[in-house]
């Protein structure tokens, strides 16, 4: 993610972005499972597919 021009903010556990124009990303998303159950706060979440 840093060669795209990605950052992460360890301390405010942030993303990112310092390159030019809109982000490229390596990767396609190829959708979502939304029987996940709740994340860690509690909140719905979904099982996220990437393909690189």
């Amino acid at each position: 993610m840093r060669d795209a021009g990605f950052t992460y903010d360890n301390r405010n556990r942030r993303v990112g972005y310092t390159g030019e124009g809109r982000p490229r990303l390596p990767f396609t998303c190829l959708g979502a499972d939304d029987r996940a159950g709740p994340n860690c706060t509690g909140r719905p979440a979904v099982h996220s597919c990437y393909e690189l």
